[in-house]
């Protein structure tokens, strides 16, 4: 009977360490999610939503991938969203010709003079760490 108390209070242990050790694999992973977020700057943050927003990739917001850009996250619920006529007006204040769009350096005076939390535009984008910086180090040339 000892033998037998033995081995099942073995296969417990071992059914105890098997079930912290999984259950530590999803917390690891979860941890490694949130410290690569924390390791990509505020630049790189910055550099994905222009990246996403720039649909047919010329380095450049044009009125409606720009009207996009803010009516997603600039613009609270309840409030009306940037027309084009906005949009021109924006990009010339900036010196930017309307017809070429906004290029990255753009994006981020708009993001400084209205004091824009790049990290929380960045979170309500929902854009996988992986695949974002996957992206960026493949095509980030603006």
């Amino acid at each position: 009977e000892k033998d037998g108390a033995s081995k099942s209070g073995l296969l417990s242990f071992a059914k105890r360490l098997s079930k912290n050790f999984n259950e530590g694999k999803g917390k690891e992973k979860e941890t490694t999610e949130k410290t690569k977020e924390k390791e990509m700057s505020k630049d790189e943050k910055l550099q994905l939503i222009f990246i996403n927003f720039d649909r047919d990739q010329d380095a450049a917001l044009n009125s409606t991938e720009f009207v996009n850009l803010v009516n997603t996250l600039f613009i609270e619920e309840g409030t009306q969203a940037v027309t084009e006529e906005q949009y021109s007006e924006l990009v010339s204040g900036l010196g930017a010709d309307p017809k070429k769009g906004i290029d990255f350096k753009d994006l981020q005076k708009i993001y400084q003079q209205n004091e824009r939390d790049v990290g929380a535009d960045y979170e309500r984008l929902k854009l996988d760490v992986d695949s974002a910086r996957e992206l960026l180090n493949s095509q980030w040339k603006y």
